[in-house]
């Protein structure tokens, strides 16, 4: 069972996560300021866990820049696992990731079934 989860802004790309601070990393203002926001749009939905291997469809709203979408990945797979969407996101074992005509981010978490096969 998939489980669908609509966020109000985009993630910031992942060029725009961190910012080095004398020798400490730190998320930045813009990626704390989405963390917090995108954190309560997943608890007004509350959805469903997806333990164990996971497939990821994310489609995110194009900016004005001209980004690259595989940047948008990383932050948002992190969110998931922060609010317990998923267990883990070494547990994604497939990604992908469109610009789409939505509000900001739309994430389907569906889970992949192991497929057993027997050696003839």
């Amino acid at each position: 069972m998939s489980t669908t989860i609509t966020l109000a802004s985009a993630p910031p790309s992942t060029n725009n996560l961190f910012a080095t601070i004398g020798k400490k990393r730190v998320r930045t203002q813009r990626y704390s300021t989405w963390w917090s926001a995108a954190g309560w749009d997943i608890r007004t939905q509350n959805p469903q866990k997806v333990a164990g291997k996971v497939k990821l469809d994310i489609s995110v709203k194009r900016p004005r820049s001209n980004a690259d979408v595989s940047n948008y990945i990383k932050a948002a797979e992190d969110l998931l696992v922060s609010m317990n969407v998923i267990d883990d996101d070494k547990n994604v074992e497939e990604v992908t990731v469109r610009w789409a005509d939505v509000a900001g981010c739309e994430i389907i978490v569906t889970p992949v079934r192991d497929v057993i096969s027997v050696a003839a």
